[in-house]
């Protein structure tokens, strides 16, 4: 007999989201810092992504794979955690890298 797995509320607010947990703090112009990035994969569609590499002017760029281009991992990024394009770009080397990889991973399906 297999056990069937209980779903908590705050589990189930979750679900298809991805948390990228921080360090220390990143404060973003005159926001409050925040600690963490909460990525809804879910919300981010076809016409949004396809909207994105419209206006990343994307649709010129010598590779065919724009799941492999930072900028649109962090136009990505950005769609997914509701935030400023800018606040992504602004984050530390490390925080950027491990999230445009999220990013990579979700466009690649690997999610």
């Amino acid at each position: 007999m297999t056990e069937k797995k209980t779903t908590t509320p705050a589990e189930a607010e979750n679900e298809g989201k991805h948390v990228l947990k921080f360090s220390k703090p990143f404060k973003f112009e005159d926001q409050e810092p925040i600690t963490e990035l909460v990525f809804d994969w879910d919300k981010v569609n076809g016409r949004k992504l396809i909207a994105l590499s419209e206006r990343l002017a994307l649709n010129d760029m010598d590779s065919p794979i724009k799941a492999v281009n930072m900028k649109f991992q962090a136009a990505v990024c950005a769609e997914a955690a509701g935030v400023p394009f800018q606040l992504i770009e602004e984050l530390p080397g490390g925080v950027f890298g491990r999230a445009t990889a999220m990013a990579q991973s979700f466009l690649l399906g690997l999610e």
